[in-house]
């Protein structure tokens, strides 16, 4: 068997292995984000689950409310809302399913190095991360709702995250990340290219690893205020993209440029 196969054998069996204890884990999981939440925000598991339902429509009826039309009007809603955090809850855990959940333990498992969440919401990124032997973790959010959930969930569980406030105007990383994810996030900002140049700024040239995905604007989901072509503009940064677990799992980097 050539070392090709052997590679892609392996790949295979990895991705198995990791579907498996995925859909294992899955409601155990689902489990005790409800109980964290309980304890969190003091409501009953019933109350819990009455408002991950409801969450997307209450946080867009809020949206429409406040009509937030800048950097900081947008800023200052994900601070104010208690929704969003529910909103996350359900989507991370629920919504989400099965073959989402696998593709993000794929990514953890491919995590290394000094590692950006960018945009990383109530931390489920971070703690599957974590879960996977990672250790210098960097969170990197809006103040307010979220966070505090995040950073509780991080203290239960006694991990040693730094936590940095998010700002549109001010660059506030200073360090370069050999992993950066910013999952889901650049469709909530009002200027997307700034963000991701901010990203690019701070990968590592040393086979930095950008994991990176854009929603798109949804009628039901207001919040999606922005478009942006993550393809096109990571090729104009001289990145390329990478696969694995059999094209799975892909994400952007320098390496192979310095190969051609």
């Amino acid at each position: 068997m050539t070392m090709e196969k052997l590679s892609s054998l392996a790949d295979r069996l990895v991705q198995l292995y990791l579907a498996a204890r995925t859909l294992k884990n899955r409601r155990q999981s689902q489990n005790e984000v409800i109980q964290e939440l309980c304890k969190f925000t003091g409501l009953s598991p019933s109350e819990v689950w009455k408002e991950l339902h409801v969450a997307e429509a209450k946080l867009a009826s809020e949206w429409k409310r406040r009509n937030p039309r800048d950097n900081e009007q947008v800023l200052e809603f994900y601070r104010a809302t208690k929704y969003y955090v529910f909103d996350l809850a359900n989507y991370d855990y629920f919504a989400f399913g099965p073959g989402g959940a696998l593709v993000r333990e794929c990514m953890a498992l491919l995590g290394r190095g000094r590692v950006l969440d960018y945009g990383g919401g109530i931390g489920d990124m971070i703690i599957r991360l974590a879960n996977r032997g990672c250790s210098d973790l960097t969170y990197y959010d809006v103040i307010g709702e979220t966070m505090k959930f995040a950073r509780w969930r991080f203290a239960q569980r006694g991990l040693d995250v730094t936590v940095i406030e998010a700002s549109d105007e001010e660059d506030r990383l200073e360090e370069e990340y050999d992993t950066i994810f910013c999952l889901d996030v650049l469709e909530h900002v009002c200027e997307p290219l700034r963000h991701a140049e901010r990203l690019i700024s701070h990968l590592s040239r040393r086979d930095g690893r950008l994991f990176i995905s854009v929603g798109k604007p949804e009628t039901e989901y207001p919040m999606h205020i922005s478009t942006f072509d993550s393809v096109s503009f990571l090729k104009r940064h001289r990145l390329v993209q990478k696969r694995a677990f059999r094209g799975f799992v892909s994400y952007y980097t320098r390496a192979s440029l310095r190969q051609n």
